[in-house]
Order: C-alpha cells, then sequence, then structure tokens
C-alpha cells in the first residue's frame, strides 16, 4: 500500500485494495515516459503526493 516498485520492466503503484500497473508516467511539464525510465531517473524527493 501506497508503494512504487518494478517487477521485470512493469511499475506497479500500490494502493488500498490491490495495485496498479502504470504502462507509462507522464509529469506536469514533462515528457511521457515508461514505468522503468520513470523509475530509473526517480529520485525520490518531491515528485509523488
Amino acid at each position: 500500500q501506497g508503494r512504487l516498485q518494478m517487477h521485470e520492466d512493469d511499475l506497479i503503484a500500490g494502493c488500498r485494495d490491490g495495485s496498479v500497473v502504470l504502462k507509462k508516467v507522464q509529469l506536469e511539464g514533462k515528457k511521457r515516459m515508461s514505468g522503468k525510465d520513470f523509475m530509473n531517473g526517480y529520485n525520490g524527493h518531491g515528485m509523488l503526493h
């Protein structure tokens, strides 16, 4: 719950009642990218709420 994790090339967001596979991620003002590319560049500071 409330965590991001990688499984093979899929980014998985844990939620209260299960999980969601994020195929694409797009931060405000940025280009769309794969979940894998997002996690490769994610620094953990202020990007997620």
